[in-house]
C-alpha cells in the first residue's frame, strides 16, 4: 500500500484541511477585532501630541500624521478660522469646539476626536480626527469571539462528517459481505465501489474477496471430492456384493475379483488420505509433518523403474533412466516422492507407444525429475486441468481415479516446488516435478547418462 492511497494520508490531509480553513477564518476574524481596537483606541492626548509634533516638521510632518490616521481609519481635519469644515460637518462646528479636548459621537455612529492646538505663532486652531464611514469594524469583539468559536466548530464538524462518510461507506459494505458470508452465502463479495480504490479499506475489501474466493473454492473441492470418492467406492462395492453372491454359488473366481476390488478401494483410500494431508489449506502443517531426509534422486528413479519394469515389459515398453548428472542429492520426503514418481510412471504406462524415459536435470533454480513418454500427448486445452482432483481427459474417461497427477502437484507444492507438463513435437508428453535448489545438499559433477 503506497502512502499516496493510504488511509493514514487521507486522515492527515483532512486534518490539515480543517486546520488550515480554521486558521484562515480565525485570522480574518482576529484582523477585524484588531481593527476595532485600532479604531477605538485614538484618544485626544495622542492626537494632540501627534499634530503638535508634526507642525514643527512642516508639510512633510503633517503628511505623515495624515497617513498614520488614515491607516487607522480616521480622516484628519484642521479647523481654522480661514479653513471651513466640510459642509456635512459645518453645523457641528460649535459642538466640536465645545467638546475639545474630547470625543464627539456624530450621527450614524461616526466618532470625532477633537483637540485644540497652538501653532508656532501662538494662534489656536482645532484638529479633528473623523472616523471614515468605510472604517467601521464589521464585527464587535464579543460577537467576533463567538463567531470564531462557531466557525471553528462548523469547519471541524463538516470535515469530520465528510471523513466519517468516506470511511463508513466501505466499512459497511465489507460488514454486509462478511455477514452474508458468515450466514452461508459463500458467493458473497464486497461491491466493486468499495474495492476499486487505492487506500487501506479498498485493499482490505480486495483481501476479503480473495479470501472468500479461496474458501469457496476449497469448499467446492471438498464437496466434489466427497461426491467423486463416493462414486468411486460405489462401483467396486457393487462388484464385491455380486462377487459374494457368486461365491456362495461355488464360483471361486469371483473371490479373486473381490480381492482386486478390495485392493482397488485400499489404493483409492490411500490416495485420498495422502491428497487430503497435503491440502494447501494446511500447507504449513503439511510441511512440518514431512519426513525430510537426504535422498539420491538417481537411486529414487532407478527404484521406481524396478517397481514398474514388469508392467512395462508386459506392454512391450522400454523403461529407463536418463540423467545428465551422476547423482543429485536432495533433502525431501522419500515416501511422498516415491508416490509422486509412481503416479507419473503409471500415467505414462497408459499412453506410451514404445518408450518411457526418466530424466534428472539440475538448473540454476530448480532440480527436475521428469517422466517422458512417446504417447499421443494431451490437448492444449486440457493442460490447465491436468492437476485438478478427479479430472479425466475425454479420451480416457475410465483411466484411474483422477487423483494421481493432482497428488503429484501437491507433493511438489509441499516441497515448495511445482509441476510442469507439456507436449513434445512430433509426439510425446513430458511431466516434470521441479524441486527448489534450496533442497540440494551438495554439488555433483556432471557425468554420463544412466540407463
Amino acid at each position: 500500500m503506497t502512502m499516496r492511497g493510504s488511509l493514514t494520508l487521507r486522515l492527515l490531509v483532512a486534518f490539515w484541511l480543517a486546520l488550515v480553513v480554521t486558521l484562515v477564518l480565525t485570522l480574518l476574524i482576529t484582523q477585524q477585532m484588531g481593527r476595532y481596537r485600532a479604531l477605538t483606541a485614538l484618544d485626544p492626548d495622542t492626537l494632540a501630541d501627534a499634530v503638535t509634533a508634526a507642525q514643527y516638521r512642516g508639510r512633510e510632518g503633517m503628511g505623515a500624521v495624515h497617513r498614520r490616521l488614515r491607516h487607522r481609519g480616521f480622516r484628519l481635519l484642521l479647523m481654522r478660522e480661514s479653513r471651513p469644515l466640510p459642509p456635512e460637518l459645518q453645523r457641528w462646528r460649535q459642538r466640536l469646539i465645545e467638546a475639545a479636548p474630547g470625543v464627539v459621537e456624530l450621527p450614524r455612529g461616526r466618532l470625532a476626536v477633537v483637540v485644540e492646538i497652538f501653532a508656532p505663532d501662538g494662534q489656536p486652531y482645532f484638529a479633528v480626527a473623523l472616523r471614515r464611514d468605510d472604517a467601521r469594524p464589521m464585527i464587535a469583539p464579543p460577537l467576533a469571539m463567538g463567531l470564531q468559536l462557531l466557525v471553528s466548530l462548523l469547519v471541524i464538524t463538516a470535515v469530520a462528517a465528510w471523513m466519517a462518510r468516506r470511511l463508513t461507506r466501505p466499512v459497511r459494505a465489507i460488514q454486509t459481505a462478511v455477514r452474508q458470508f458468515a450466514d452461508g452465502d459463500l458467493a458473497a463479495r464486497v461491491p466493486a465501489t468499495a474495492t476499486n480504490g487505492s487506500d487501506d479499506l479498498a485493499a482490505l475489501a480486495r483481501d476479503f474477496d480473495a479470501m472468500a474466493g479461496r474458501i469457496q473454492a476449497l469448499v467446492t473441492d471438498r464437496d466434489r471430492l466427497l461426491h467423486d470418492v463416493s462414486h468411486e467406492l460405489r462401483s467396486p462395492l457393487a462388484r464385491m456384493r455380486l462377487a459374494l453372491e457368486l461365491a456362495r454359488s461355488g464360483q471361486s473366481s469371483a473371490l479373486d475379483r473381490c480381492d482386486e476390488d478390495v485392493q482397488r478401494i485400499d489404493e483409492l483410500v490411500e490416495e485420498v488420505l495422502t491428497f487430503a494431508r497435503l491440502d494447501p489449506a494446511h500447507r504449513g502443517a503439511s510441511v512440518n509433518r514431512l519426513d525430510l531426509q537426504p535422498l539420491s534422486l538417481l537411486q529414487l528413479a532407478q527404484d521406481a523403474v524396478n517397481r514398474h519394469l514388469i508392467a512395462a515389459q508386459e506392454q512391450s515398453l522400454q523403461l529407463g533412466v536418463d540423467s545428465t548428472a551422476d547423482d543429485v542429492t536432495v533433502k525431501a520426503d522419500l515416501r511422498l516422492l516415491d508416490r509422486a514418481l509412481d503416479n507419473l510412471i503409471g500415467n505414462a504406462l497408459r499412453y506410451a507407444q514404445d518408450t518411457i524415459r526418466i530424466e534428472l536435470l539440475r538448473q540454476d533454480s530448480w532440480i527436475e525429475i521428469a517422466v517422458v513418454d512417446d504417447g499421443p500427448g494431451v490437448e492444449e486445452t486440457a493442460l490447465p486441468h491436468l492437476f485438478e482432483p478427479f479430472w479425466r481427459g475425454a479420451a480416457q474417461p475410465d483411466a484411474g481415479y483422477g487423483l494421481g497427477l493432482a497428488l503429484v502437484e501437491r507433493v511438489a507444492r509441499a516441497h515448495q516446488g511445482r509441476v510442469v507438463a507439456r507436449n513434445i513435437d512430433p509426439a510425446g508428453f513430458r511431466i516434470a516435478l521441479q524441486l527448489p535448489s534450496s533442497l540440494h545438499l551438495h554439488d555433483d559433477a556432471p557425468g554420463h547418462p544412466v540407463h
